[in-house]
């Protein structure tokens, strides 16, 4: 996926969504936890997350993004 050519580096967003999702306030039901460099770190941390709070109401997944820097 991240090729040599891209404009921007790709990142991996470890995003949390609240279970059930409230349609009037459905913006509080999903936060961005942490943002890695590395699909399989951050694949494995949702995947930790997901084992240790496996009673919870939330769904841990994983998503590309891209990294734009503002100062070049």
């Amino acid at each position: 996926m991240d090729k040599e050519h891209a404009k921007y580096m790709h990142l991996f967003a470890l995003i949390r969504y609240d279970i059930p999702i409230d349609q009037d306030n459905f913006r509080n039901a999903v936060s961005v936890l942490k943002v890695f460099t590395n699909r399989d770190l951050a694949e494995s941390e949702a995947k930790r997350l997901s084992k240790i709070n496996d009673e919870s109401k939330c769904i841990y997944d994983v998503q590309v993004t891209r990294f734009v820097n503002n100062q070049e």
